[in-house]
């Protein structure tokens, strides 16, 4: 479950407005087939992937690898798994969805396939796809849950925020391992493609007036050939503030300039990019933080972090950098 989680967590954010999900596939002498990970809403899900992959390993056949398409790989698995899976145990850190929204249900595919167990790390908040464990069960199925289901919750905040408040918003900076911010570029060529595939998946980046008159920055997803969010800069002086600086010329995008947070009202996904000063100002109104730490000294503009209480929910590498992931307070 633990591999699991880690490799979920790399696409934390990546799949707004659906869950980051992990999955893991045992053999029938525990040996590791497949790790995998839901990547982008719409995409397969975390166990039809590890699945998958399970299924080449095991039948030796690479064809079902040249599938993307989860109701295609779904139908293929169907046609020929006969019965290879019923010595295996599928990990997964969240319910198997039970309906049929951007791709079937992951329960039915499961109940047919018939692997010998199931374990899962948390039930499924969301009471539209709930269920799977029950369908599980009835199709003869070992299934035990809550297994590091604490560590499985954590994975699930940002899905749990948007079902329960509408909306999700995180503060995003890059700081170096000493902890300054300033000046020049800080993270990995990797960690700046993240950052742009994270902004493909936001609805509103905000970034504050000072920041966007001294970086001239196009806050687009330009290095993943992405969309670009629409963009709220806050300004004291809304009115003055230059409209030639280049994000304004970015198509197919809205940009706001204002002096106050009513827009955020509009969005469901929502990510900030800044300094100190706006993340003292937008604190208050985010649900998680994080940050890219680069193992590099310089001195420049203190971090962060330091200066409210934040708890880590999880840690990874990306390149040569640290990416980190905060919820507010203790936990």
């Amino acid at each position: 479950m633990e591999l699991a989680l880690q490799e979920a967590w790399k696409y934390q954010g990546l799949t707004l407005p659906n869950p980051a999900v992990g999955a893991l596939l045992l053999g029938e002498h525990g040996e590791i087939l497949s790790i995998a990970a839901h990547q982008r809403a719409g995409s397969p899900h975390a166990e039809v992937l590890a699945l998958q992959e399970g299924y080449a390993r095991l039948s030796g056949n690479a064809d079902i690898l040249a599938l993307h398409d989860s109701s295609q790989i779904h139908d293929y698995l169907l046609a020929h798994s006969q019965g290879i899976f019923r010595h295996c145990t599928l990990y997964v850190t969240l319910e198997p969805c039970n309906h049929y929204g951007q791709t079937p249900p992951c329960s039915e595919l499961l109940a047919r396939l018939k692997p010998k167990s199931v374990i899962i790390g948390k039930r499924d908040p969301n009471p539209k796809a709930s269920g799977g464990i029950d369908r599980l069960k009835e199709a003869g199925i070992a299934v035990h849950t809550g297994i590091k289901e604490e560590a499985c919750h954590k994975l699930l905040l940002p899905f749990e925020r948007l079902q329960k408040q509408g909306y999700f918003r995180f503060f995003k900076w890059a700081q170096r391992l000493n902890g300054t911010l300033s000046p020049g570029i800080i993270s990995s060529s990797s960690s700046r493609a993240h950052v742009h595939a994270l902004r493909d998946r936001i609805d509103l980046l905000v970034i504050s007036g000072k920041t966007a008159r001294a970086d001239n920055p196009w806050l687009d997803a330009r290095l993943i050939e992405g969309r670009a969010p629409d963009v709220l800069i806050l300004t004291r002086s809304p009115e003055r503030f230059p409209r030639s600086l280049r994000l304004f010329s970015v198509p197919h995008r809205r940009v706001r300039v204002s002096s106050n947070l009513e827009a955020l009202l509009d969005y469901r996904c929502v990510m900030a990019e800044g300094g100190a000063e706006l993340f003292e100002t937008l604190f208050d109104s985010m649900d998680a933080f994080l940050s890219y730490i680069a193992p590099s000294l310089e001195r420049g503009e203190v971090s962060l972090a330091s200066r409210v209480p934040l708890s880590l929910l999880h840690s990874h590498p990306i390149e040569e950098d640290l990416v980190a992931w905060y919820a507010k307070g203790r936990l």
